[in-house]
């Protein structure tokens, strides 16, 4: 697949302060992570991994939560969740988050998260990062949606470009 032209931001976040609350929706799928984190420690097909997995736990109407088994480098590259927004819960190991987000005079830049066992990250429905587990042991966590995804746009970053490399739908 040809690369499309690059763009300077296609998510269009709001002009909102890095880390400002997201309101009820985005409240309540972190509250979702949360509650199903408890549960994806009795998944042992998580434990040990060597490579990235993941399997659905959970689905409504308004939303579906994943549960990801992260190897020590596992990865994801720098992605978006089309519509939906999103909430991630580390039920164990290490994980670090690297955000695309607005920075001073409209600038582009990355803001980098290491998240442990315990912590959460809500993704606003602009979010475009990706996720890496640095650590030396495997890492869990769990991810909601709302809306369910429908699709996921991989990016590359160059300069202060988002490059659309590919977009997955189902």
């Amino acid at each position: 697949m040809t690369p499309q032209a690059a763009v300077h931001w296609t998510k269009n976040p709001p002009e909102e302060p890095v880390g400002h609350k997201l309101g009820a929706s985005s409240g309540r799928l972190l509250s979702i992570a949360s509650r199903l984190a408890r549960e994806a420690a009795l998944l042992p097909a998580l434990a040990d991994l060597s490579e990235r997995c993941w399997t659905r736990i959970a689905e409504s109407e308004s939303y579906e939560a994943w549960a990801i088994g992260w190897p020590p480098r596992g990865s994801i590259d720098l992605h978006d969740h089309g519509d939906s927004a999103g909430a991630v819960f580390v039920v164990s190991g290490q994980l670090t988050e690297t955000r695309l987000v607005r920075g001073d005079g409209g600038r582009t830049c990355a803001e980098v998260t290491s998240l442990f066992a315990g912590d959460s990250i809500e993704l606003p429905s602009w979010c475009v990062h990706d996720v890496v587990n640095l650590g030396s042991t495997s890492a869990v966590s769990i991810h909601v949606y709302g809306p369910k995804l429908r699709s996921m746009t991989y990016y590359s970053f160059e300069g202060e470009s988002l490059i659309p490399l590919r977009k997955v739908s189902w």
